[in-house]
């Protein structure tokens, strides 16, 4: 059955269910093309202190579409975010934020026709093979976006709050994928029950650190906890050897059949999550997963240590490690961002170090600007003429054994953006010490 024969059947079983008849296909669509809305009818200015912000995200302004291979439904929830970090470090650090680029990402939103998306994301009928995706983890994927934009309205003194309401819905509907008397805990990754993965976990605790900064209501932060003591206790999803996390296990007797992928995605989506519950509960041991987990990634302490989220350009220097995904071989949609994700929650760990100034944060904080600047460094020269990047950070890789899409390049501009963040912290910092 092709795609759209799938898709015009969903539709139809969805108007039926519903009771109400869409007229325009892009009203019901509401996010599936979200992906090329960004590329294509956003921002493409200058950003003032992030130079190469410009650089990679001008061209997906114009070749992003063509680009795009069997993209995800969840990957139309994840891919504002680069844009929502960006304008997140613009702030923090005092620089313009063009109204222009504002008003893009209001623009933007308006694509998330919120009562669409609520009957989309909430409907329980959702299965896997169905053109949505859907692991309960895709619902997850559009609320902590949802969050994003819901600060970003805040900041702008706006009074709505229909997008937290929306992911606080979402959060208590996801909650309900809980329980504890399979497998001792954790949220299921799918509707039928038969999966707990890190991803699905690791994104309940983000949201839940999201709403809780918001409201500041204890009981988000209490359920953040659960589901973190789940996953490094009982659920033994983490690999306690390099601190990395497993993709998930399976609801079979004993619990005991694990898919044990490291997918880089997985080793990043929690780390704001665990950073808040070491500071709310004022304990160490969350905290101390995280830096362990960085420095596993990004630092290189034996050539022939099978670490395969990293590479190694050069083995003459053991400190120069690039980011490597864990399965190089699959170049599919599906894993496009997952290392741009990875550089965006070390973006949250980076912010953790600069406002923590105790010597275990402060050694952390140079391991994270070193491996992004050795990372930016050589990743720099691997564009195409259109100024966009490949899956596989490698310039020994053979172009034609290369996919190139929007979620590629857009992985890089996760990386890039946090580039120049750092650097930007550190000539203020350098000024600030300079005017002192």
């Amino acid at each position: 059955m092709t795609n759209q024969l799938k898709i015009i059947i969903f539709s139809l079983l969805f108007i039926i269910s519903s009771g109400e008849i869409i007229n325009n296909q892009r009203d019901f669509m509401v996010s599936t093309h979200l992906s090329d809305s960004i590329f294509q009818n956003y921002y493409c200015g200058n950003i003032d202190g992030f130079p190469h912000f410009k650089l990679t995200y001008h061209s997906q302004c114009f070749y992003g579409a063509n680009h795009t291979m069997d993209r995800e439904f969840w990957n139309d929830g994840t891919s504002p975010s680069t844009f929502f970090y960006l304008y997140n470090y613009l702030d923090m650090l005092n620089l313009e934020i063009p109204q222009n680029f504002y008003q893009d990402i209001l623009k933007l939103t308006q694509d998330w026709n919120l009562k669409r998306m609520r009957d989309i994301l909430l409907w329980d009928k959702l299965k896997l093979d169905d053109p949505y995706g859907v692991g309960i983890d895709d619902r997850l994927w559009y609320a902590i976006s949802f969050m994003q934009v819901q600060n970003i309205i805040d900041r702008q003194n706006k009074t709505t709050q229909d997008f937290f309401d929306l992911a606080n819905e979402i959060f208590g509907w996801v909650g309900k994928a809980f329980e504890n008397n399979i497998c001792g805990g954790g949220v299921f990754w799918d509707c039928d029950k038969n999966y707990k993965n890190a991803i699905t976990n690791h994104l309940y605790i983000d949201l839940g650190t999201y709403l809780f900064e918001y409201t500041q209501d204890v009981k988000y932060i209490q359920k953040v906890k659960t589901i973190a003591d789940w996953e490094i206790g009982v659920s033994e999803m983490l690999d306690t050897n390099d601190y990395l996390f497993i993709d998930g296990i399976y609801n079979n007797k004993n619990c005991s059949n694990k898919t044990y992928d490291k997918w880089t995605y997985n080793q990043g989506v929690y780390m704001k999550g665990y950073l808040a519950l070491s500071d709310f509960y004022n304990d160490p041991k969350y905290k101390e997963v995280v830096f362990k987990s960085v420095e596993t990634i990004t630092q290189n302490k034996n050539h022939f240590n099978h670490n395969r989220l990293q590479f190694y350009p050069y083995l003459a220097d053991k400190h120069f490690v690039i980011l490597k995904e864990y399965e190089n071989n699959d170049q599919g949609e599906t894993r496009a961002t997952f290392k741009g994700i990875y550089m965006r929650y070390l973006g949250s760990v980076y912010l953790y170090t600069i406002k923590d100034s105790s010597q275990e944060s402060q050694k952390i904080k140079q391991y994270i600007e070193k491996y992004v600047t050795d990372n930016f460094n050589y990743v720099f020269p691997l564009a195409n003429k259109r100024n966009s990047y490949p899956f596989i950070w490698n310039h020994q890789t053979p172009k034609i054994l290369q996919a190139i899409t929007a979620g590629t390049t857009t992985t890089v501009l996760d990386l890039f953006t946090l580039y120049d963040f750092i650097v930007a912290v550190n000539s203020n910092q350098q000024q600030n010490k300079m005017q002192q």
